[in-house]
């Protein structure tokens, strides 16, 4: 059986009171998206046809959202079930089961919280990196040409995955990867090393960098003066 490839990319809206995920299916099969989260939304999962896409609002508050992909499905005798990515509880909409593959989101994390479960159901991407390299897509969105623009912010981004443990701004033992740590601006550079993040996420602290000397070290207390 071959996998299901769904790619999901990330695309930031300029509005106060939430943000757009943007869904873009390269798939020659239709496909439902089955949802979780708190508040739910799209009532819990949706379909997308082949070689399609469709933009879904979530608001700030939105916490621990997942979103998977199911195929084959279809009705059977009033149930709805799929071949993949399902447990067969009968609905379109998927509120309490725990699929196999899913993608998970914290909205209200600046940048967004993202944890992959990459199981036997489908294969899932979710790629700011994949937006900001797609000349089409910086062109129509001057936020992604800005982060592409930025070596810092460009291997931010591109951080990968590989051998079953992630090469990231947060990994301090694994060199390597996609993720440039050591080549991000550090609190002895003279340069504005803040605005690399403070211009897309103004109120962050700088924990991806290592000026501990903004950190209030107050039982109790974990913020930054910047």
């Amino acid at each position: 059986m071959s996998y299901t490839l769904f790619l999901l990319t990330l695309l930031y809206v300029g509005i106060a009171t939430g943000r757009n995920f943007r869904f873009v299916s390269q798939c020659t099969q239709t496909i439902w998206i089955g949802v979780q989260g708190k508040p739910l939304i799209e009532n819990g999962g949706f379909k997308l046809a082949a070689k399609s896409s469709r933009n879904v609002f979530v608001p700030d508050a939105w916490e621990a959202g997942r979103f998977w992909p199911r195929t084959g499905c279809r009705n059977v005798n009033g149930q709805f079930k799929c071949a993949t990515g399902s447990k067969y509880n009968g609905r379109l909409q998927e509120t309490t089961i725990l699929p196999r593959t899913t993608c998970t989101f914290n909205a209200n994390l600046c940048p967004p919280e993202l944890q992959m479960n990459d199981g036997a159901g489908g294969k899932v991407c979710a790629s700011v990196c994949a937006a900001i390299n797609n000349a089409g897509q910086r062109a129509t969105h001057q936020q992604l040409q800005n982060i592409y623009n930025n070596e810092d912010t460009r291997s931010l981004v591109c951080c990968s995955c590989e051998r079953s443990y992630c090469i990231g701004p947060h990994d301090k033992f694994t060199q390597g990867g996609k993720c440039y740590v050591e080549r991000w601006p550090r609190s002895t550079d003279n340069r504005r090393y803040d605005e690399v993040f403070k211009s897309q996420c103004p109120d962050a602290n700088s924990w991806q960098f290592d000026d501990l000397a903004k950190f209030d070290r107050t039982p109790g207390r974990y913020v930054s003066d910047i």
